[in-house]
């Protein structure tokens, strides 16, 4: 996997009345004062939005930076979420598989170098917006896999962003992201799309190159191919030979296809390095 690399960080807020603002605070507390250690307070920003469109807004706003200037962005999201997607202040909802085509087209752009954090509950479903067909929506994330409170969320991601700008070492934050809940078992996981990838793939092969599921594919198979007049004097044989010689025999180089796009090395052939 290649490193991450990283140049800018913004924070976009959309919480309700009521909350408190804790990306604000995290913003102020960890995330400006660490930029500004290293001199590049200018690469960090805070944004708050209410609606869909000011969301989508400060997304594209982030694409012009990245195209103009070359940034490779951090974001961090601080909103409400579900299972299925984001809320906002105006309670308008985003699913994951809206940002999946912002996120890819961020992320390309980028070369493989958006990285999110997610201070919503359930924002590790975020997952559901990688598809090892198409190219990766980001590099890596943070987030968690269930509901998560006020308190959790800006003690741990102001552990996370302490360290990992002091550090820059994901590592070693991730283990500042689960220290405030020790010895009980924190929410928030990193994972980056290597990882999701090996795992959607494999999941893949252990599911339909069984010998049982490759059987019942092949036999599907031979019944598409005896509906088309082309295959009428096809045997058994040769037509399960044929779609064996695609669905088992070809997987290696199937999967490297996938890879090849997924990462991206098509269009940057430097990553592959």
């Amino acid at each position: 996997m290649k490193p991450l690399e990283f140049s800018h960080i913004f924070v976009i807020e959309s919480l309700r009345p009521e909350d408190e603002l804790t990306g604000t605070r995290l913003f102020n507390r960890a995330i400006y004062p660490g930029m500004a250690n290293k001199n590049l307070e200018a690469n960090c920003d805070h944004i708050t939005v209410v609606s869909k469109q000011d969301f989508f807004n400060a997304i594209s706003s982030i694409r012009t930076k990245v195209i103009s200037e070359n940034i490779s962005p951090i974001i961090h999201l601080e909103m409400h979420g579900s299972k299925t997607g984001l809320q906002l202040t105006s309670y308008e909802r985003i699913t994951w598989e809206e940002l999946q085509p912002i996120l890819i087209e961020l992320n390309v752009l980028c070369k493989n170098n958006l990285f999110l954090t997610m201070a919503t509950c359930f924002g590790g479903y975020i997952y559901n917006a990688i598809s090892p067909k198409l190219q990766a929506p980001f590099w890596g994330f943070v987030g968690p896999f269930d509901k998560v409170d006020e308190d959790e969320v800006l003690a741990d991601f102001t552990n996370f962003y302490f360290e990992f700008l002091n550090t820059l070492d994901l590592n070693v934050a991730e283990t500042a992201l689960h220290r405030q809940n020790a010895p009980n078992a924190s929410k928030f996981r990193f994972q980056n799309t290597e990882f999701a990838f090996r795992k959607v793939y494999n999941n893949y092969e252990q599911n339909h190159l069984t010998p049982e599921r490759i059987e019942e594919r092949l036999m599907q198979v031979e019944e598409e191919f005896r509906k088309t007049r082309e295959y009428q004097d096809w045997s058994s044989k040769k037509i399960k030979d044929f779609a064996r010689s695609i669905i088992v025999d070809q997987n290696d180089a199937i999967k490297e296809r996938l890879m090849t796009r997924f990462f991206m090395l098509d269009i940057y052939p430097e990553l592959r390095e």
